[in-house]
């Protein structure tokens, strides 16, 4: 694992301090992938993101884990607040976020809620309908959810995908 160029921690403004890291590429013109760890987790990410590799990671500790202080009675999509307060703080506008486990419904509720500045959205191994999209519902989700691989989803998909599967995201 490769060492954070810049790890510390961010006041949101509502009483609590959120933790972050950057990692990847110093170039601030880079393109930024925001990573939504798994449960548990935290923005200590166990993968390699070399210095020169053409894209910024941006990790953030969610409510209650690493350096992030707890949000009691939170909603997944809250999430979407916290990476807007830390990324507006780093200056970095339009990104990409990719979750995986637990992190998969909190990157998908990225996507919902901030359609302005979401590019992409991937998740891997995390819980999900196995059914054909077109056809999902929430009676699919209380049969059982199944995995999914990897999803790759723009736009109104992935607001879809989170109202489905992230309980506290409303869609834009």
């Amino acid at each position: 694992m490769d060492a954070p160029l810049r790890s510390g921690h961010l006041d949101v403004g509502d009483g609590r301090i959120v933790g972050f890291a950057v990692w990847g590429d110093a170039d601030s013109t880079a393109p930024t992938v925001v990573h939504c760890h798994g449960t548990p987790g935290g923005r200590l990410v166990p993968y390699t993101t070399p210095a020169m590799s053409g894209r910024r990671h941006i990790s953030l500790d969610r409510p209650g884990f690493g350096l992030s202080d707890p949000q009691p009675s939170r909603t997944v999509g809250d999430h979407a607040a916290d990476v807007e307060r830390v990324l507006d703080h780093l200056g970095i506008g339009r990104f990409s976020a990719f979750g995986w486990s637990g992190g998969g419904p909190h990157a998908l509720g990225l996507g919902a809620l901030l359609p302005d500045r979401v590019a992409r959205v991937a998740i891997l191994g995390c819980p999900a309908p196995d059914d054909d999209p077109t056809r999902w519902t929430l009676r699919d989700l209380d049969a059982g959810p199944g995995y999914a691989a990897a999803l790759a989803v723009e736009g109104t998909l992935a607001r879809v995908l989170a109202w489905q599967w992230a309980p506290g995201v409303t869609a834009r």
